[in-house]
């Protein structure tokens, strides 16, 4: 006999929690003649993808919600006054109106897109009531005003992933110290879902030029590396992610105020014009997988963002073989249906199609126990395939033994590592990402951390052990003609991976001195040149990247005068 239970924890782009009890379904008979029979029992659906911060309208009432309460709105505006009356004005774009715009290099977050991080809300642009997002569909919630990045769960906090300056500016605002397990929401809830009065996340804005805002939120407790009117370069390591203030899971807030107004950098159908990015990320709508495990024990009463736990054998006398994934843009109505294949290649069993009876789903976890006859007596490499919509999603070796070794492990997938840019400046940030075998990234489903190396000439200037499958060198951390080398190390806490290496030759990119963007190179130049006047590796105002700013930059600047 053949036993599956099925639990689906799921969500679209707007968590909420819900709990929708599934029948159960007959079990399949065997498709080939060389498979076991079987049965398989009910489950129930959670409607919980946590990754925005807050719940839709089926837990708050429009408007009523943000990833930043009304409350803490108002102690940073407080904030801000103090800052000013400290330090002096935030910058404006007064007088700015021919200047370039302000373009992102990246997202400010570790990570790969649709793999390790996930967007799961951008700005809503529907002003009142109702929804859309910049590409006119409903990634996002009312009222929300900031792009939602989730990593998937706890553990991924816990290792650590970095959250970085997108541009150059000064910290004018920090907020450490913080609870940073938060599931609640900031607004009409439904009952026991709302934050206590007082809540707050750990957060930095940093001013980046131009009447530009940078608010970073949810941060992680001790996690804050800025201080209060520092000056940080592009790619500068600000904290890591967590869930802290109004957050019902681990996702960066990244907003973008413009002269005192939240606006969505990403172009599309509902946001016309130039991408605020200089390479905006394409919003790819089909079917991710982003996780796959098995495990040995009941996987009840785990839910996000608690980390599904796993296996690295499975043994004969093991009453069920309990397997999990997570998926992301899960089309509405879809199927599934799951295939075990025998050590020898040969098809144990095919269970029947099974139905998610899902609406389309941004974010979802599902788990399944099964009960398959040959895996009691046979031993070896098992294969398991599940098939989504009648196509694999995912085909995975699974370790069936005859009594289970506690010292039996392998060491993480191999991954490669590679620089962006490939060719870089003194002023770019250096990303190094990480790619390999996806979503399974270690043979015996184990949890994987990579630490990075970061070496500029031969000598270490970062070195992180991260959950992320990226990481960043912050921009002047090397000189022109000089050699950056990223190291990456994958391991499961018990054994390493081969390290992957990635470098480059940094180059001088010629600046003209117009560093403010306003098309004239005048005395606003010249004031922001003398302002970094001696060591400043990687500044705007050092035009020939030797590390200073001295005569040869002035001489630069003034033989490009153009009043």
């Amino acid at each position: 006999m053949i036993q599956a239970t099925r639990v689906v924890r799921s969500g679209s782009a707007l968590p909420a929690i819900l709990v929708v009890a599934l029948g159960a379904s007959a079990g399949a008979a065997p498709e080939s003649p060389d498979a076991s029979s079987g049965s398989e029992t009910g489950g129930e659906l959670v409607d919980t993808a946590f990754g925005s911060g807050v719940p839709d309208a089926k837990t708050c009432a429009q408007g009523a919600c943000d990833c930043i309460g009304a409350e803490e709105r108002q102690l940073v505006a407080s904030a801000l006054r103090a800052y000013e009356l400290s330090f002096g004005s935030l910058s404006s774009a007064d007088g700015l109106a021919g200047a370039e715009p302000l373009l992102y290099p990246f997202v400010p977050i570790a990570g790969n897109l649709d793999q390790d991080r996930f967007h799961s809300s951008f700005v809503d642009l529907l002003p009142g009531t109702g929804l859309f997002d910049f590409n006119c569909g409903g990634i996002t919630y009312d009222g929300h005003l900031g792009i939602d990045t989730m990593i998937r769960s706890w553990w991924f906090q816990s290792a650590g992933v970095p959250v970085f300056a997108v541009l150059d500016g000064t910290v004018v605002y920090a907020h450490d110290g913080e609870p940073d397990q938060n599931t609640c929401v900031c607004g009409a809830g439904l009952p026991g879902t709302q934050c206590p009065p007082g809540t707050l996340g750990n957060a930095v804005i940093i001013d980046h030029g131009q009447g530009r805002l940078g608010y970073y939120w949810h941060l992680r407790n001790g996690s804050v590396s800025v201080s209060l009117g520092e000056v940080v370069k592009t790619g500068r390591q600000i904290g890591l992610v967590a869930s802290s203030g109004c957050s019902t899971g681990p996702h960066l807030h990244f907003e973008s105020q413009q002269s005192g107004a939240a606006f969505e950098p990403n172009a599309g159908l509902c946001r016309p014009g130039e991408s605020g990015w200089v390479s905006q990320e394409p919003l790819q709508l089909d079917l991710k997988k982003l996780a796959f495990g098995v495990h040995r024990s009941s996987l009840s009463g785990i839910f996000p963002p608690q980390e599904f736990p796993t296996s690295r054998q499975i043994a004969l006398s093991d009453p069920l073989i309990y397997i999990w994934v997570n998926m992301g843009n899960l089309p509405a109505a879809s199927t599934w249906q799951f295939q075990f294949v025998r050590p020898n290649g040969s098809v144990s069993f095919t269970s029947n199609v099974g139905s998610f009876a899902n609406p389309f789903f941004r974010w979802v976890w599902s788990w399944w126990s099964w009960n398959v006859n040959d895996m009691h007596t046979i031993a070896g490499t098992w294969t398991v395939r599940l098939f989504v919509n009648g196509a694999i999603a995912f085909e995975e070796p699974v370790e069936v033994v005859a009594a289970i070794n506690p010292a039996f492990n392998r060491a993480p997938y191999a991954v490669t590592a590679a620089l962006a840019p490939a060719s870089p400046s003194v002023h770019d940030a250096i990303v190094c990402r990480i790619s390999g075998h996806f979503p399974v990234v270690d043979p015996d489903f184990d949890l994987v951390t990579n630490r990075y190396r970061w070496r500029v000439n031969g000598v270490v200037v970062r070195d992180v052990t991260t959950g992320g499958r990226a990481d960043m060198l912050p921009a002047g951390a090397a000189l022109a003609d000089q050699v950056v080398e990223c190291e990456v190390t994958p391991s499961d806490g018990q054994l390493s991976a081969t390290p992957a290496l990635a470098s480059a030759t940094v180059q001088c990119r010629v600046e003209s001195g117009d560093f403010n963007g306003d098309g004239h190179i005048d005395g606003d130049d010249l004031g922001s040149l003398l302002g970094e006047w001696g060591a400043c590796p990687g500044c705007g105002a050092d035009l020939n990247c030797d590390g200073e700013v001295d005569g040869d930059d002035l001489g630069s600047l003034l033989g490009n005068w153009t009043g």
